[in-house]
């Protein structure tokens, strides 16, 4: 009897044993499963990752590639802002008459220049010249000035052009002048002339260009001088395109008069 239950407890424990140890196995078995299949994703991650770096070109860089979760954006940097130009030319303008026009923004409006505002004068920037035979220094300067006469005497353009450069002859006794082809201000017809006025002593002393015109009977004078030089650096020659753009951006704001109906 004691045998038969000494049999009995040697049977279950090795049975207990044998189930252990089968247990034991199988959860292995499915441990070494599981880590087999991470280890062959990790592979083929790798694997996928390698082909893609593989086929950048050369130089570039990985922005493409997946963003991992949780990685804060890259942020762009603020873009510098660009100040406003500053403009070359500044507006003019004349109510009273009735014009404007632009003028490079380094000169400046003489402010006694006046007559009513039919006289204005811009002046350009200075120039320090000295004589170094007088010892003597002074500042030079360009003038461009606007001139209106209302209701001309001749009221006609070449009439009044014409007598205006006889009075220029009798007052700075030009010899020679050079009367510039027909031109046009503000889209109408203008006569113009450039000549030298002369000191006491009948040497050079400015050099001028001057421009008529009559619009709705009125005649304007648009007159550029300088000191004359003979020096490669001349005042004249150097604010002479700023007088011309003066001239080309001139305009006059036209009268319209009612047409008149025949009787009838």
């Amino acid at each position: 009897m004691k045998s038969t239950v000494v049999l009995i407890i040697l049977a279950a424990t090795i049975a207990g044993s044998f189930f252990f140890a089968y247990n034991y196995h199988t959860v292995q078995e499915t441990q070494i499963r599981e880590l087999n299949t991470k280890l062959n994703t990790l592979e083929q991650a790798y694997a996928d990752l390698k082909t893609e770096l593989d086929g950048l070109p050369a130089g570039m860089t990985t922005d493409r590639l997946p963003v991992p979760e949780n990685t804060p954006p890259t942020t762009e940097p603020t873009p510098e802002t660009t100040p406003e130009p500053v403009p070359e030319y500044l507006p003019f303008e004349n109510d009273e008459y009735a014009y404007s026009f632009f003028y490079q923004r380094n000169w400046t409006l003489d402010e006694g220049s006046g007559r009513g505002g039919s006289f204005v004068t811009f002046i350009s920037p200075e120039r320090k010249l000295c004589n170094q035979i007088k010892s003597e220094c002074f500042a030079a300067m360009s003038l461009f000035t606007v001139e209106v006469v209302p209701n001309p005497d001749p009221a006609k353009l070449e009439e009044y052009f014409n007598k205006a450069v006889a009075t220029l002859q009798e007052e700075y006794a030009i010899t020679t002048t050079s009367k510039s082809p027909t031109t046009y201000i503000a889209d109408v017809k203008a006569y113009g002339i450039n000549y030298l006025t002369r000191d006491e002593r009948g040497n050079p002393k400015e050099q001028v260009m001057q421009l008529y015109t009559i619009i709705d009977e009125k005649a304007y004078i648009l007159t550029y001088s300088a000191p004359y030089s003979v020096s490669a650096d001349n005042l004249y020659d150097t604010y002479h395109d700023d007088a011309l753009y003066m001239v080309g951006s001139f305009n006059v704001t036209r009268v319209y008069k009612p047409v008149i109906k025949p009787v009838g």
